[in-house]
């Protein structure tokens, strides 16, 4: 990880919270973003599920996840940490450079898949709520995250990774029962997880509810009904959601031509990806880009 992709600490309030978020907006997050309540209360929903974040709730997100912000108190406050994708190389030391052991990386993402992605309407085991020194503790680690967030040298990153490495361990020791209890959910609920799970990874390369229901040992009708009573939205509008967010993001902050850009989504041909966003969104894609 170049150093100058550094770790960044946003505050976000009532008044910036219009510029950051667009209300009703579902958003892809594109890195790993570690989210702790401060003040007040919203509503968000991560990939279709909604949670309530308070004071002291925290949550992970992962690229690719989709949040969105529906409501927020006057009085909010919360404390998003922004880390880049490649700190899991160095949270498994696959990297030269190693700070940690394998066991930091399968930590996180032990918390990531059994606090965030378990599709249940119990806040708890979508987000968890920090005991208050447990909170404070992480409090302390962003301040000083925040003011070394400026500086860009190796250095400055060695400390920042050790600062996340110590909000994982705090984190993994609070959530251990949140972990206990999501071994217990339904099958149908674990099964929705494992599909969000799969669709994260392989959104890029799998448009079809077959692959999915293939890894899962379903079939794709079961796996679609099971999707629907979940989340209320079908597992093949689930797809085309995330496969359009990629593509909209690639045409906006990208100069890549459509070709390429279907390539990337791989999609048939050209033409097949043009057909698709266009259903999708009522342009074609040349027209969304300019």
């Amino acid at each position: 990880m170049n150093y100058e992709e550094k770790i960044t600490v946003l505050r976000l309030d009532a008044q910036n919270a219009r510029q950051v978020f667009r209300k009703g907006t579902p958003n892809i997050v594109h890195h790993w973003v570690l989210c702790v309540g401060e003040q007040g209360t919203a509503t968000i929903i991560i990939n279709q599920v909604t949670t309530t974040v308070r004071r002291n709730s925290i949550f992970i997100l992962m690229p690719k996840q989709v949040l969105t912000l529906e409501e927020h108190s006057d009085d909010i406050k919360i404390t998003f940490i922004q880390m880049p994708t490649e700190i899991t190389l160095y949270l498994s030391g696959k990297e030269r450079d190693v700070f940690f052991a394998d066991t930091h990386f399968q930590s996180l993402n032990s918390v990531l898949l059994n606090s965030l992605l378990c599709i249940s309407d119990t806040d708890a085991r979508l987000g968890h709520q920090l005991e208050e020194a447990d909170a404070e503790d992480i409090r302390k680690i962003t301040s000083i995250l925040e003011t070394r967030s400026a500086k860009r040298n190796k250095m400055t990153l060695r400390l920042q990774i050790s600062l996340i490495d110590c909000i994982i361990q705090i984190l993994t020791s609070s959530t251990e029962k949140v972990s206990n209890t999501a071994e217990k959910l339904p099958r149908h609920s674990s099964l929705v997880k494992k599909f969000f799970t799969e669709l994260v990874i392989n959104s890029r390369e799998h448009h079809d509810v077959a692959y999915y229901a293939e890894r899962l040992g379903l079939s794709s009708k079961y796996l679609s009904t099971l999707v629907k009573q979940e989340t209320g939205v079908a597992a093949l509008t689930w797809i085309n959601r995330i496969v359009l967010y990629e593509a909209k993001k690639l045409l906006k902050t990208t100069d890549k031509t459509i070709n390429e850009i279907a390539e990337i989504l791989h999609f048939n041909s050209p033409s097949s990806f043009i057909r698709f966003f266009k259903t999708q969104s009522g342009v074609t894609p040349h027209v969304y880009r300019r």
